[in-house]
Order: structure tokens, then C-alpha cells, then sequence
């Protein structure tokens, strides 16, 4: 195989997700920020560790975005994820810990809510500040092929040691370019590490 042709083996869906325009508030609807729709019985995520300003406190977790998963469903082409159901993703805004030290454990929470017609739209919790409620906006979808990086290529084809011809071949797959591939948030696929 030629390098275009093991790039393109490794090759996964993705669903791109891109700001479409501000959103009016519809239950179980996709979008980034705004409130969460939860069952009744949610209780809202926190993280306890240091904060920015190098406090230690126990503090909400920022709403990042909600997915209907019948709505991911046309995209997720390889069925990866429910196709019914709510996914919720919750974040550690305030000092964006990365995940990797032990210590982090719980700056990031997701959940699925089954049934969509037993959620309502949660209040903010009273001790959270203002820059971490989100607003409300609109995500469109799309599928897209992914492919990994030039490190994660690396480790499945050891032997392979042109990096030059990876990104040649990246960039004609893809239509970007490797070393600064278009900002973009997306489910799935081959994850792009910022």
C-alpha cells in the first residue's frame, strides 16, 4: 500500500459541528450552551480542585452542549452512538483541566437521558458565575471522514518514517492542511488534539 492508501484505511466518520445562529429554546433540541434539559431527579455536576485563582472549591461544571441522538443518528454512519435518547456534556471551564493527571478526575461529565419526554430545562445553580453559563445557539451537523494525525498514523504504521508524504497525502484527503487543519469541533472520529 502506498501512503495515501494507509491513510485512507484508517479513515472514520465524524460528525463536524459548527455554530449555525443563535437558538430559541426547544426541549431536546441539539445545541451548545444555554440550559440543560434533565430528568427531574438531575442532580447538577461539580469538580472539586483548584480553580484559576488557585482556590480549592467544589464548583458547577459548565453546560457545554446537549445532542439529540436521532438527530445524530443520519450522521453517526457507523452507529457508534444510541439512536434515541439525550447525550449531555458537562466541563470544568474554569481552569480546562486537561483529563490526564489523576487529580482531574470529574472536570468532565457526559450523560444519556433515555426519555426525552421526561426532561425539563434546569436552572443554573445559584453559586455559579456568570462566564460559565454558555448561551444558547444552534449546531448544524455534517459527516465527515477523519483521519489521524501524523503521531497516531506513526502508531500503527511504525515503519512508515516520511512525514512529508503523510502530509501530502492528508492534505489531498482532506482538503486542509496537517500542521493547521481547520478549527473544528466534531463527534467521533479521529480526535483532533489542540
Amino acid at each position: 500500500m502506498n501512503m495515501k492508501e494507509k491513510l485512507e484505511s484508517l479513515g472514520k466518520n465524524s460528525i463536524v459541528l459548527k455554530i449555525a445562529k443563535k437558538e430559541k429554546y426547544k426541549l431536546g433540541a441539539t445545541r451548545f450552551g444555554g440550559k440543560p434539559d434533565v430528568p427531574p431527579d438531575f442532580v447538577w455536576p461539580t469538580y472539586e480542585g483548584e480553580s484559576y485563582d488557585h482556590v480549592v472549591k467544589d464548583r458547577p461544571l459548565t453546560f457545554l452542549a446537549q445532542f439529540n441522538c436521532e438527530e445524530l443518528a443520519q450522521f453517526d454512519k457507523e452507529h457508534l452512538l444510541p439512536d434515541h435518547g439525550l447525550l449531555s456534556f458537562f466541563y470544568e471551564t474554569d481552569t480546562q483541566c486537561w483529563g490526564y493527571d489523576p487529580k482531574d478526575k470529574g472536570c468532565a461529565r457526559v450523560y444519556w437521558f433515555e426519555d426525552l419526554s421526561a426532561l425539563s430545562a434546569a436552572n443554573f445553580p445559584v453559586d455559579m458565575e456568570e462566564d460559565f453559563k454558555f448561551p444558547m445557539v444552534k449546531i448544524k451537523m455534517d459527516a465527515k471522514y477523519s483521519y489521524p494525525s501524523w503521531q497516531d498514523f506513526h502508531e500503527v504504521f511504525p515503519d512508515e518514517k516520511d512525514d512529508e508524504a503523510f502530509n501530502d497525502a492528508w492534505e489531498e484527503l482532506t482538503g486542509e492542511d496537517p500542521e493547521d487543519p481547520d478549527d473544528r469541533s466534531q463527534l467521533l472520529g479521529w480526535p483532533y488534539v489542540i
